[in-house]
């Protein structure tokens, strides 16, 4: 059973896109609505994680992966997958693609290896508020198989990320399984370049502290 992990890039709301942007991002929504769609037909489907918080600090109220989880479920009901046929979640808290996968990861191992008897109480608030968030059965049930899908141009620098996080044990679980997979998206951003992804993706596999400094600066290596 694998876990998709969809990447969201920026709001999927039309005040906040340009026309090429929403084109872009129905391209890539449509591919990921397809692979979810396989999986569910072939059986091995355990869950799908939209990964992206509230980055847009004139729509604060909207979430990349709110907004972008409306538009998949559409595209996965053209598809034949019935609504409640597979567990939709959403990780609202990161900003940057090194934070999708760290903040999607520690939600599961939280939800996957948590123990009631911890006391949230005597927890400094951000960390008592994601336990509570992500303590229930739904994170729980997912399979630790996952799956993160990104951008084509990102796909290098994705790689690097979880290879850099896995080094670093940032209180992950020891039997996550990981993958990548990449799809096409048209976009005007110049962080959206295949040559500064890939010298990123460099960076990122040579040097650590990039990758942490990254989840500490949401800016940084977007």
């Amino acid at each position: 059973m694998i876990t998709v992990a969809i990447c969201c890039y920026g709001l999927f709301h039309e005040p906040a896109r340009s026309p090429k942007e929403l084109k872009g991002l129905r391209q890539y929504l449509w591919a990921c609505a397809q692979y979810i769609t396989h999986l569910y037909k072939e059986g091995r489907l355990s869950g799908v994680i939209l990964c992206g918080g509230h980055t847009n600090a004139a729509f604060p109220h909207l979430s990349e992966a709110k907004t972008n989880g409306i538009q998949l479920k559409e595209f996965l009901k053209e598809l034949g997958v019935p609504p409640l046929a597979t567990n939709i979640l959403r990780e609202e808290l990161s900003e940057n693609t090194p934070q999708n996968i760290d903040e999607t990861v520690k939600a599961m191992t939280w939800g996957l290896y948590s123990q009631r008897t911890i006391d949230v109480a005597t927890m400094e608030p951000p960390v008592s508020r994601r336990f509570m968030e992500v303590t229930n059965d739904s994170w729980r049930s997912l399979s630790h198989r996952v799956v993160f899908v990104c951008d084509s141009c990102r796909h290098l620098k994705v790689e690097a990320i979880i290879y850099q996080l896995k080094r670093q044990q940032f209180g992950w679980g020891m039997d996550f399984n990981f993958g990548v997979v990449s799809f096409r998206r048209l976009d005007t951003h110049p962080n959206s370049s295949w040559w500064k992804q890939a010298v990123g993706a460099l960076l990122y596999y040579l040097n650590d502290r990039l990758v942490i400094k990254a989840l500490r600066h949401p800016s940084t290596f977007a």
